[in-house]
């Protein structure tokens, strides 16, 4: 992801993934739209960003809790979906929880 310091970078990027990943065409993600971004983009992680467990590559998923406890967190008018402003939250969001289960995925590796 682009970053810059006036912001407009991120409203771009944010307004390319809607555009790419809202189905319904409705300015924002419903549950399954935003399921879809995640596995793409853990699908498409460059090489020195993939997740590794004793030399492993792991390719995690959001489950159905996953998903469902993001929309709760990040969905903050409370529309039922993840609008515009709520899209890099709900993306850093799923960031902690695929650091926390990789982490606990190390923790049980057996050497």
């Amino acid at each position: 992801m682009a970053w810059c310091e006036s912001g407009a970078c991120d409203l771009c990027y944010v307004a390319a993934l809607i555009s790419q990943w809202d189905i319904d065409a409705n300015q924002s993600l419903n549950a399954a739209e935003l399921r879809a971004l995640i596995i793409h983009k853990e699908e498409t992680l460059p090489p020195n960003q993939k997740r590794e467990q004793a030399g492993v590559i792991i390719e995690l998923r959001p489950t159905e809790q996953d998903i469902d406890y993001i929309m709760e967190e990040c969905d903050l008018n409370g529309n039922g979906v993840i609008d515009k402003s709520e899209l890099l939250i709900a993306l850093a969001q799923w960031a902690e929880i695929a650091e926390r289960k990789s982490a606990q995925s190390r923790a049980c590796v057996v050497l």
